[in-house]
């Protein structure tokens, strides 16, 4: 994205209800209401005014909306029917731009000029590259005294090289992408939390086509049946075995309990430490790899349906074909000791929301 991208003209000429016939819009350009479908009388009492935008991006996507409900949703250049006087939010998004979201006022009889200038997007999360390699998985010797039975048995599993995200997603990042924030703990640095898996999967691909990259998820029904290609190059939720392979230091590993330490205290939040909120990210000791609060802090949904353990070596897996849970890893806030192992696993229903959940990206190499 540069200065010198061409100048796309949105052009919302609200006309007089006199002529609408001559100027409705083309069919299929818009969807929302249709004030050209009221009757005479209905236009005659509304009171209209015109307004007319202009966007500094290529390929824009504009959303006008009233009181919470879209009004209007349209593509590079159209010509409209009135809208009626009033207050709208206007929402344009554009790849490689971060989103733009203003209020502006329809004044009767009058035409607004508004001039949307496009940011870049630079607020791209920071990846770190796991190596490759093997491991053993699970209720290892130094985590027995606190397994649980779905920790067992201890497997050797392979995974190929991949990126993962150095902090979990802070707000700071998920307002830029998302809009919104549903965080209980409010703070630009501090973990998004309150996050279902399925607005995680929606982040994940919404922040790809942000930066220009392959959306990894699809499908028709994001409760059940989300599909995942590994072989895109976007953003994604790590797979279970990957989140433990980076937490427990990846092929730097020095066999620790926690995730870069023995003592919790040093590496997460935690009940003990946490004063029953979230802290900023980085804050605490990183592990073997450089990466942060993968023991404590919040929870970190994981792409795998939550399943039982298998004896077998295995080769990057995916966990279960399917269940009523996605796996859950690394703990939070208000867990205790034993639940911030890196071997510990919690579940949690697709449209759960929480607290103490949040999510880590990941990436091919």
């Amino acid at each position: 994205m540069n200065k010198h991208l061409t100048k796309i003209a949105v052009i919302l000429l609200l006309l007089a209800p006199l002529i609408q016939s001559k100027n409705a819009a083309p069919a299929g350009a818009l969807t929302g209401d249709d004030p050209a479908a009221a009757t005479p009388q209905t236009a005659q009492a509304q009171k209209t005014g015109g307004l007319h935008i202009s966007i500094t991006a290529g390929e824009a996507e504009c959303i006008l909306s009233q009181n919470g409900n879209e009004h209007l949703r349209w593509q590079g250049t159209n010509l409209v029917t009135p809208l009626p006087e009033g207050t709208y939010e206007l929402t344009v998004t554009a790849n490689g731009c971060k989103s733009y979201r203003t209020n502006i006022t329809v004044t009767a009889n009058e035409t607004t000029l508004h001039e949307v200038q496009m940011e870049p997007f630079n607020n791209s999360p920071e990846m770190v590259l796991v190596k490759g390699g093997s491991f053993k998985m699970g209720c290892t010797s130094e985590q027995a005294d606190g397994c649980e039975a779905n920790e067992k048995p201890e497997h050797k599993v392979t995974v190929d090289d991949f990126y993962i995200g150095k902090y979990e997603v802070t707000q700071e990042l998920w307002e830029s992408i998302m809009g919104s924030n549903r965080s209980d703990f409010k703070g630009a640095k501090l973990p998004a939390d309150n996050v279902t898996w399925i607005d995680a999967v929606e982040f994940c691909n919404k922040l790809s086509e942000k930066e220009g990259l392959q959306k990894v998820y699809g499908g028709t029904d994001f409760y059940l049946n989300v599909t995942c290609d590994f072989t895109a190059n976007g953003y994604r939720l790590p797979t279970e075995a990957e989140w433990e392979y980076a937490a427990r230091g990846g092929s730097q590993a020095k066999g620790l309990k926690f995730s870069g330490s023995k003592t919790l205290d040093e590496v997460g939040w935690n009940r003990d430490n946490s004063d029953e909120k979230t802290h900023e990210v980085g804050k605490k000791k990183p592990n073997e790899l450089g990466l942060y609060d993968m023991s404590g802090n919040v929870h970190e949904w994981c792409w795998d349906w939550f399943g039982d353990y298998s004896a077998d070596d295995r080769t990057n897996p995916t966990g279960a074909s399917a269940d009523r849970f996605h796996v859950l890893r690394g703990g939070s806030w208000m867990s205790y000791a034993r639940q911030c192992r890196v071997s510990y696993r919690d579940r949690e229903k697709p449209d759960d929301r929480s607290r103490t959940v949040g999510f880590r990206l990941a990436r091919n190499k």
